[in-house]
């Protein structure tokens, strides 16, 4: 009998452990890019490549509760209606090029969460989580007792805008269709990250 209470609470325990620090929440909302983690986008003749940074945001929710707990504050769980709110909002910063918590009340209220972080410019989840930290107003959003849930996305934005490189003209005895492809069509690769974090 005592060894049944034991791995009961052993499977307990656990159970809790892969829900708060995986996020395996479970709310069954999500959409085709965000459960593939990646999408395209066109605009003006710029191409914009999204990628959702799983590894980095399971890192950042363990970190954030173990800061949260060794404070004697409840750990956050993570809620997939929430990383999908994150999600979009990310999305939307990278086609906009800047950050910003526009159309927080709209947003809020469409998906049911009271707080948000924002972020541009970082790699690694340990310096989104020290900038954050150091803020005054994102620091009382990580570390409210207010909040049980939460929701993150972490996304990689690769930009290529579009340019035309000259090739050189010494050239001879080339034929016409040669001439046609001395102009030719390149991209120019630019990286960013962007960071969006919403609470309940």
């Amino acid at each position: 009998m005592k060894k049944k209470s034991v791995k009961f609470v052993r499977a307990i325990l656990v159970g809790l452990l892969f829900t708060v620090c995986l996020g395996t929440y479970s709310q069954k909302i999500d959409t085709l890019y965000y459960r593939f983690g990646k999408a395209e986008f066109m605009d003006n003749g710029t191409r914009i490549v999204v990628k959702r940074q799983f590894f980095k945001e399971k890192l950042f929710k363990l970190i954030q509760n173990i800061g949260r707990i060794g404070t004697l504050h409840q750990p956050l769980i993570n809620s997939r209606r929430l990383n999908l709110a994150a999600w979009e909002h990310s999305v939307d910063q990278a086609l906009s090029g800047d950050i910003g918590h526009w159309d927080f009340y709209e947003r809020s209220n469409q998906w049911w969460f009271f707080g948000e972080n924002v972020i541009m410019g970082y790699r690694f989840a340990m310096a989104d989580y020290v900038l954050w930290f150091t803020s005054k107003g994102h620091r009382k959003n990580m570390f409210s007792y207010d909040y049980f849930f939460e929701g993150i996305s972490f996304i990689k934005v690769k930009t290529y805008e579009p340019r035309f490189i000259k090739k050189s003209e010494n050239y001879t005895n080339q034929t016409a269709s040669s001439s046609i492809q001395n102009n030719s069509l390149a991209e120019k690769e630019q990286l960013s990250f962007y960071g969006t974090q919403v609470f309940k």
